[in-house]
């Protein structure tokens, strides 16, 4: 097992690749805290990781709510006892032409794809700043790297989740605590939910499957990834 007798919070955990992360991390020997606004979802990848020989709580969590994280990590500590790994995978998307967006749209994207990365570091890194081990893994998107139409708040999102990575590892570089790592997974396509809204003549098996980026955050989150920090690793089927 690569993760023995770690801990992980992992966000937007109820489905998707969230859910496949936190069924890799169990399978590897991390006990896991699923985040999600869904608790029916949640109670359910506990389960699951349950039957993995782990220990799983359930963490209902809105993830652009300051207090609401607050609530979540506390719960998760006394549940836990400990957090050695963040995973901030929580996220979604409207998408239209910039014309047509209504701004509260945007705002709406943002917060739930960036905000809730920044406010996930912001409550969770203290802690591993103060024990001098951890890693934090934020999923982005490859739409990072260019927005094409419809894109326009989703790619900006993600396109801030990776220099918030950068950022957040320099930080802990400056802080001494070389121990605590920060990197991003920059997926391409990948049948989930979210895509086949988008792309509903799409065949699912044609593109990535959650279980792929989840063996990512795996390696990410393991001792054999200790000297890779503020990385944006692109994982993509051509």
């Amino acid at each position: 097992m690569r993760l023995p007798g770690k801990a992980a919070l992992v966000t937007g955990g109820g489905r998707g690749i969230g859910r496949a992360i936190a069924l890799a991390f169990a399978a590897e020997g991390a006990d896991v805290a699923v985040a999600a606004r869904s608790v029916a979802q949640l109670e359910a990848v506990a389960a699951e990781c349950r039957a993995l020989g782990r220990h799983a709580v359930p963490v209902p969590l809105d993830v652009t709510d300051a207090a609401a994280w607050r609530r979540a990590v506390d719960a998760v500590l006394a549940e836990l006892g400990r957090i050695d790994i963040l995973v901030n995978n929580a996220g979604g998307g409207i998408f239209r032409w910039i014309v047509d967006m209504a701004p509260e749209e945007f705002d709406q994207v943002v917060a739930l794809n960036l905000r809730s990365v920044f406010l996930g570091m912001h409550t969770v890194a203290p802690h591993l700043i103060e024990r001098g081990s951890g890693r934090i893994v934020n999923v982005s998107s490859m739409a990072a790297y260019g927005g094409g139409p419809e894109y326009c708040a989703y790619s900006a999102a993600k396109a801030g989740v990776n220099l918030l990575t950068e950022v957040m590892a320099r930080e802990l570089k400056a802080a001494g605590r070389p121990g605590v790592t920060c990197n991003a997974i920059c997926p391409g396509p990948v049948a989930s939910e979210l895509r086949s809204s988008h792309f509903p003549d799409e065949d699912p098996a044609s593109i990535m499957q959650p279980s792929e980026v989840a063996k990512v955050a795996v390696f990410l989150s393991s001792d054999e990834a200790s000297g890779i920090s503020g990385a944006a690793l692109n994982v993509r089927h051509y």
